[in-house]
């Protein structure tokens, strides 16, 4: 394997799925071996010079996990969402019928990629709801096989330029309700969760689309540059879809200019930002507590 005759050469490589470090004295496994052919396969070497460390960047049209990081080292998607009110409410703002998911769909305060997500879509005329995974399959097919990678956002920029996106964008459309979003703030190194919400905490829609297959459907979350709420934060924002504007996301004979004009970044003066507990950078964490406010150095999100 090509980890393997670098970590026999004393040379160092970062790994894709946890960012440390691998060397000749740690041993390598399948899965990181595997993961990184599929990495040598999307990239290409960021600083020629310095061949004893192999340090990656990654060409802006993948978009999936750890894979897709900007040249400062910040994630380039929205990573991170909640939604915990009741099916019932959501059913009532979103319309549709909570009968098919009752027993599928659960608050979470802590969505991650490939967890099961709430994903509205139109259908002869009405709205429908489902639970589907959050992110497309990607595939290193060059490799004959490799390792896939959740798509899980998606830029607003390239949507129809792209084979994993653009047929999605054409016919198959959704919306994503959440309660809010996450992002880390890096400020003096430090990097502080934040959950960008509503004032009063109702849902609201993020701009998606959706592949439904014959065993399992896949939605991704569009985004796009940041507003000036989120610039301070991160360089890229979801898009937010305003109440007036589900029916024209989700029917099919919209035209493209029309949705391509609810794709841009725009200010949302009823969305906030506050600093939530670092207990949410475990995925598997999750309650009510995971949003409680905590006091940081700076007030500026407060």
């Amino acid at each position: 394997m090509i980890s393997d005759r670098l970590a026999s050469s004393g040379r160092r490589c970062s790994s894709a799925l946890t960012g440390r470090w691998v060397t000749s004295r740690q041993p390598v496994s399948l899965e990181f071996s595997q993961n990184f052919m599929a990495m040598m396969l999307l990239a290409r070497p960021c600083d020629p010079q310095r061949p004893a460390v192999i340090n990656w960047q990654f060409p802006p049209c993948y978009h999936g996990g750890d894979f897709n990081r900007s040249p400062s080292g910040v994630t380039d998607m929205c990573g991170r969402i909640s939604l915990f009110t009741e099916l019932g409410d959501l059913a009532s703002q979103f319309r549709f019928s909570p009968g098919l998911i009752e027993e599928a769909y659960g608050p979470s305060w802590n969505i991650a990629p490939t967890a099961p997500v709430l994903a509205v879509m139109a259908a002869n005329g009405e709205h429908r709801a489902g639970m589907m995974r959050w992110g497309f399959t990607y595939s290193a097919r060059r490799s004959g096989g490799g390792s896939s990678r959740p798509l899980f956002n998606a830029r607003s920029e390239t949507l129809t330029e792209l084979p994993a996106f653009r047929a999605a964008f054409v016919g198959r459309r959704c919306l994503v309700p959440v309660n809010g979003f996450y992002e880390w703030w890096k400020e003096s190194g430090t990097r502080t969760p934040l959950w960008v919400h509503r004032a009063d905490e109702r849902p609201f829609a993020l701009a998606g689309i959706y592949n439904a297959g014959p065993d399992e459907s896949a939605a991704c979350v569009i985004t796009c540059a940041p507003n000036s709420l989120m610039q301070p934060i991160h360089h890229r924002i979801p898009v937010v879809l305003a109440d007036d504007e589900y029916d024209a996301w989700l029917a099919p004979e919209t035209k493209p200019e029309t949705l391509h004009d609810l794709l841009p970044p725009r200010e949302w003066p009823d969305l906030a930002a506050r600093p939530v507990s670092s207990a949410v950078n475990r995925a598997g964490a999750d309650g009510p507590q995971l949003i409680a406010p905590t006091v940081v150095a700076s007030p500026r999100f407060l």
